[in-house]
Parts: C-alpha cells; structure tokens; sequence
C-alpha cells in the first residue's frame, strides 16, 4: 500500500497523551494540505451491564461520559478550524475502538494514522494504547506512532532511517519515508537492511563453525550494498539525499533501533505484513519490536506477507543455499 496524506487521521480518546499527537499531526497536515480527521469512540454498555443493580445509575453515567466526550470532540475541532487555513473533520463513533476506527478509515480512505502509543491506562480507562496495539499489528493502513514523553513532541525532522529487508516490497517502504519525509521537512535519508548472520537461525543445524569459509558474508554484503544502492538511485537523481548501510547483526529490530539512537534519526521507516496469533506471540516482528523500543516516532508501513519471523524467507533461502554450498567445498577440502 503507498501512503496518501491527503486524508489524515488523529484518534482521541480524552487523555493528554493521546493529545502529544496533535501538533504533529497538524504540522503534518498543513504542510501535505490534507484533511485532518479528529475521531473518538464511544463504546455502549454491555446489555448485561445495563441488566445489573443500578441500571438506571449506569445509564446515566455513560450518557453523561458520552456528551462530555462529544464536548471534548468539538472543542478540539472548533480550536484548530480557528487557525486557518487548516480542514478538519470530526466523528463520534460507536462501538469498539480498534474496529470502529479500521471501518472509518476504510470509508474515508485515511492515508495515514497519527497516534501516541501505549496511552491506555489510569482511572479514566483510556483505550488509545490497546487501540494502537492492534492497527499496529494487524497492519491493514499506514500508521505514524508516536511515544509518550514528558517533553514536547518532536517537530523538526531531519534525518529518517529506512529499514528495509531486500523484499521487493522495500521500494514500497522507502517510498513511504520519502514522501512522509518530503511534507516534514526531512534533509537526509538512510537507508538500512541488516543481515542476520547464518548461525543465528541455524545454529545446531550447520555443523561445526569452522566449516563456514570467510567468503560467504563478504558475498552477502556486497549483493546488498548493490541492492540498496539500486533501491536509492531514483532518489538520488531527483537530489534526494539517500545514504545506504550493510550491517551484520543478529537481532534486527535491536539494530535498528540502536542505529536510530546513535546516527541522530528522527523519524523510522519500517514495513510490515502484520504478524498475528501464535506467529506474534512467538517470534514477533520487527515492526513491532522496534515501535516498543525505539525513542523517535515511527512510520509503519503495511507490506505483503511474504515471511514468518525476523528474516524474509528470499534471503533466508539464499542463505541457505549458499551456506549448503559452502559446507559442500568445506566437506570435500576436509576429506
């Protein structure tokens, strides 16, 4: 899916935290000319709630919890169409949040989901995070995850780091950085793919280690470095500036997400296919980890499924047939 920012979205939920997106998400908004979405949920009692002592008590506690949520809505409207300049929407849904919002944006064809992660919490009930959890996991639209923090949310970009897996869907997701990129002001982009090293998914399967020649890897790093060079050039003819990085690690997510700290990036890139149930449980997914870990917001782009786990299954197949190989010459040279 390419990302659109003519249609914007910003979920609220009440909270303070949920409201740490909203000046992103108007800068944002301002500068592609998009119309900005602000959509709450209202979630009805359950009929076995209504059907408990102090029904009527009940009722009236949710009618009342209902207006102040359409007051709070149509302030927040109201302030920012008082800016100029500027067209936003609003709509009070029902029903579940994570299910009223995918079937809203599925509607009004949102381009890209801006929200605060991990907002749920407190005596009010929040439901912003588990909200994020699932648009996150199930990976149906582009979403623009923010974390909470005590400070402001950042607002000068500069610098975005692309993480791609050498898929063919990795055009797809630089893509999405650079034209997330272009309307946040960002001058320079990295693009990033991590190779995990043979032993760290076929340990025990591969024999000794001293049966691996020293050439398979250099090999390996050299097709990539052409890759991403060939995924850049686009780029760079338009004047883009695209830089690209090998690295070698064993966990990706975790290399990512220490690359982001250490090179001065504001905005991550990443795509994702939407690992659920057992898959997740299990091995997670890259998307997902480096959400939870990473400090800078990150852009979250939906790609086809073409993996289970870390590694995409093309380059896991090369490597195993390359490593196949290298065990063949090994075994003949040691005989």
């Amino acid at each position: 899916m390419s990302l659109s920012l003519r249609e914007l979205m910003l979920p609220l939920d009440g909270s303070a935290l949920a409201e740490q997106a909203l000046p992103v998400a108007e800068r944002l908004a301002r500068r592609a000319g998009a119309v900005l979405h602000l959509v709450s949920v209202h979630t009805p009692l359950s009929p076995l709630v209504l059907a408990s002592a102090g029904a009527e008590t009940t009722r009236l506690a949710d009618r009342e919890a209902l207006q102040w949520l359409r007051d709070y809505l149509d302030a927040k409207t109201d302030a920012l169409r008082g800016t100029g300049g500027l067209e936003v929407r609003s709509a009070l849904l029902e029903g579940t949040p994570a299910t009223a919002l995918a079937q809203y944006a599925g509607a009004k064809e949102i381009g890209l989901t801006i929200l605060t992660t991990h907002g749920h919490g407190g005596l009010s009930r929040l439901w912003l995070g588990s909200v994020a959890d699932r648009l996150l996991c199930e990976g149906a639209r582009p979403v623009l995850a923010l974390h909470p923090q005590a400070q402001p949310q950042p607002m000068e970009f500069h610098r975005v780091l692309v993480g791609v897996d050498g898929e063919p869907h990795s055009q797809a997701v630089l893509e999405a950085g650079v034209t997330l990129g272009s309307s946040l002001g960002v001058e320079r982009y990295t693009l990033v793919q991590v190779i995990q090293p043979p032993f760290s998914s076929l340990t025990g399967m591969t024999g000794p280690r001293r049966y691996i020649g020293p050439t398979w890897m250099e090999r390996r790093r050299a097709e990539v470095d052409q890759e991403l060079d060939r995924l850049a050039e686009p780029y760079r003819t338009r004047g883009v500036l695209v830089s690209s990085l090998v690295v070698v690690a064993a966990a990706v997510a975790g290399q990512l997400i220490e690359l982001a700290r250490s090179t001065g990036t504001d905005l991550v890139a990443i795509g994702t296919h939407g690992a659920r149930g057992i898959e997740r449980l299990i091995l997670g997914s890259v998307a997902d980890k480096v959400v939870r870990g990473a400090s800078q917001p990150v852009l979250v782009v939906p790609v086809p499924a073409s993996s289970i786990g870390d590694q995409p299954g093309t380059a896991r197949a090369l490597e195993s047939d390359a490593i196949g190989a290298e065990l063949a010459g090994a075994a003949a040279r040691h005989r």
